[in-house]
């Protein structure tokens, strides 16, 4: 019978997770052993910050919400500054820490901190692994992360509950991610352009989560209006433009990202 450890790590991969980013300890070992066997690659980084950025990112680019497991104490407390920044950039997240095993918390006092606490102000949830069927746990993380507005879930393991047998259910069908979900963005957008050419006066708002998600239409629709990319188009358009921090970040544009790879170096006169 597989572990919660397991049973956590074997639920990412179905959910289309392919990296795990983190700085261990010996507390989270476990969980990041089992994402190996589970054919996760772990990303080892030189602080739990760098992980979330990471899993930020990861998760900004694919729609697939990025994960970073940390240990118990400084650990998780480090991971914070990440998790924060995912908050504000309505990046899907789910982080993950040890903890102290239960019956240990009201006398041991090395690294006890109440990390739920910690945790609650800058995620959409903070879970505990053993409140109900871990994998179920995992899919409503998972779903919650990248639900509308996408932001982080904080997600508490203790260290003997991860090595303890788990009875979870077979898995079931997940609900509609973001990625899924934009299956209708070609209608979506065919309307959005019938009413610009359709208005004598339009202007074009580029909030936070308009990203392209690697889908080549909406690409080609967003950098049309961008004022960095596709200048001749949107001079011809004449769209006055209000954009947003995330909105403008080449990061988030891959053919952008392509382009200026395969671009020369300008020469030096």
């Amino acid at each position: 019978m597989p572990t919660h450890a397991e049973v956590i790590a074997n639920t990412l991969a179905r959910r289309g997770v392919e990296y795990v980013f983190g700085l261990p300890g010996g507390e989270i070992v476990t969980l990041v052993d089992a994402c190996r066997r589970a054919g996760l690659r772990f990303l080892l980084t030189g602080h739990e910050a760098s992980a979330a950025w990471m899993a930020q990112v990861v998760g900004q680019i694919t729609g697939v919400p990025g994960v970073c497991p940390a240990t118990l104490g400084p650990g998780a407390t480090n991971l914070i500054t990440g998790v924060a920044n995912a908050w504000l950039d309505r990046a899907p997240l789910l982080a993950v820490t040890a903890q102290i095993p239960d019956a240990l918390l009201p006398s041991m006092t090395h690294q006890r901190l109440g990390l739920r606490e910690l945790f609650a102000p800058i995620t959409k949830r903070t879970l505990a692994a053993g409140e109900g069927d871990t994998g179920d746990l995992i899919n409503e993380s998972m779903d919650l992360a990248a639900a509308p507005r996408p932001g982080p879930v904080y997600l508490s393991l203790s260290s003997d509950l991860a090595v303890t047998e788990c009875m979870s259910r077979p898995a079931h069908q997940p609900a509609a991610t973001a990625a899924t979900e934009n299956a209708t963005v070609p209608e979506k957008l065919d309307q959005i352009v019938a009413r610009l050419e359709a208005a004598s006066r339009p202007i074009v708002v580029m909030d936070w989560e308009l990203r392209p998600r690697l889908r080549p239409r909406s690409e080609l629709f967003l950098i049309s209006f961008r004022p960095h990319f596709s200048l001749q188009r949107r001079r011809k358009a004449s769209y006055p433009m209000i954009t947003r921090y995330s909105a403008a970040l080449p990061a988030a544009w891959p053919s952008t990202r392509r382009l200026s790879r395969r671009s020369k170096p300008p020469t030096s006169s």
